[in-house]
């Protein structure tokens, strides 16, 4: 059985929340600091405005970092951030996982030899769900050769996630390696 806990953390608004009047989501700060403690299989969520909410969600590895509405998990199948940052398919900077952080035998620090992202991780993100699949679809036009590039015409935000301290576990030689705490901090800019 896997219990999943909810984790503390530090939310500091730079600027205030103002609403609008029609039924676009509220206007978010214009920046926004997360930090926080996570401990495996522990999911991290906090709100970052009144309809959204950033998620550590765990697998068996480390997380995978996404933004999304409420409760969902999953908004038309993706996450705001997964649909907005890129590679388009693997792994990408909002997987954070312990074999990233080890060669490519498990038997030391990664030397170089595995092509990850490391402590510091830019990402981008949309809004809300009109934007997502907007993406969606410009991607899908990319993909199927209908268009030859992505306009990526939606307003998205900028995000940066600092891994301030990482303990990592199952670090045999020839496994795969796991992050057992990582202390954070999420720095987040609105369009």
């Amino acid at each position: 059985m896997r219990f999943v806990l909810c984790c503390a953390g530090v939310l500091t608004a730079v600027t205030c929340f103002t609403a609008k009047t029609d039924a676009t989501p509220l206007r978010r700060a214009a920046a926004l600091s997360i930090q926080g403690h996570i401990s495996r299989e522990q999911r991290f969520e906090r709100k970052i405005g009144s309809d959204l909410v950033i998620a550590f969600e765990p697998d068996e590895w480390g997380w995978h970092l996404d933004i999304r509405r409420g409760d969902r998990r999953d908004p038309n199948g993706v996450g705001f951030a997964s649909i907005a940052t890129p590679p388009l398919h693997g792994p990408t900077t909002l997987d954070i996982e312990g074999w990233q952080f080890r060669n490519a035998n498990n038997t030391a620090s990664n030397d170089g030899s595995v092509n990850a992202p490391q402590m510091t991780r830019d990402f981008s993100f949309v809004l809300t769900e009109k934007d997502a699949t907007t993406l969606a679809d410009e991607i899908s036009d990319f993909q199927e050769g209908k268009a030859a590039d992505l306009p990526w015409n939606v307003p998205m935000g900028r995000g940066t996630l600092r891994i301030r301290s990482l303990r990592l576990g199952n670090l045999v030689p020839g496994s795969r390696a796991r992050i057992d705490s990582m202390d954070f901090t999420i720095s987040l800019r609105f369009p």
